[in-house]
């Protein structure tokens, strides 16, 4: 609450209920529900950008989109970054393989069905190579997104002392950023490499993936 104004106020949202929350995030407190419910309303209060990020995993917290459109309307948060788990040390801990990390089509479809549980939100972005995507509040729409923060806006203000609302330091959303761009994100002053094989759309062709031989050259595509 006493937090300085920040450009953008991130909460990671591991689980939509206190069950999910403690196999998920395995919390340190007794009261984590609690505190997580009093970070939701705190966010809410927050002058700033403010945004939800769910890190999700198949099979254990992708289930009900309305469950988790409870959870975060209470927040209001300005955004919500949909993130599909990546490989970590700790997957050997858990017993979470593979299966558990969603494909990208899987965390857009997941965040699609996020927006039809909450008005007013729509999916704004996506970035492929880092398998998320971005639900954005209306109010950050007119004829074109304007998700891109203005750093120079907003460092200008705070020199001068002055507080600004989350909708007053807006930057443009570059085309190329947009969902259903052809560059799914990537950015086109950065090089891009494609594996020989693409990955699979979704998890259920996993098996089948790992079991076809590779491809002749296993040389990378740059473009």
């Amino acid at each position: 609450r006493t937090l300085p104004q920040v450009t953008q106020l991130y909460l990671s949202c591991d689980g939509a209920t206190a069950q999910q929350l403690r196999h998920v995030g395995k919390p340190l407190f007794k009261d984590f529900w609690e505190r997580y419910m009093e970070s939701m309303d705190i966010l809410a209060t927050r002058p700033e950008r403010t945004v939800c990020r769910l890190t999700l995993l198949r099979g254990e917290n992708m289930a009900g989109p309305a469950e988790w459109a409870q959870v975060l309307q209470r927040a209001r948060p300005n955004f919500i970054e949909v993130t599909g788990v990546t490989m970590a040390g700790l997957f050997q801990k858990t017993g979470l393989g593979t299966m558990n990390m969603p494909t990208h089509l899987e965390v857009k479809d997941f965040a699609q069905q996020l927006c039809e549980e909450m008005p007013g939100y729509q999916l704004a972005c996506e970035h492929e190579h880092s398998n998320s995507a971005l639900i954005a509040s209306e109010a950050f729409r007119s004829e074109n997104w304007k998700t891109w923060i203005d750093f120079e806006g907003f460092a200008d203000a705070m020199a001068q002392g002055k507080s600004l609302s989350a909708l007053e330091y807006t930057a443009a959303t570059p085309s190329w950023a947009l969902l259903g761009s052809p560059s799914e994100g990537f950015a086109p002053t950065e090089t891009r490499q494609l594996r020989a094989r693409a990955r699979p759309k979704w998890s259920e062709e996993k098996e089948l993936w790992r079991q076809r031989p590779p491809a002749a050259s296993s040389s990378f595509e740059v473009r």
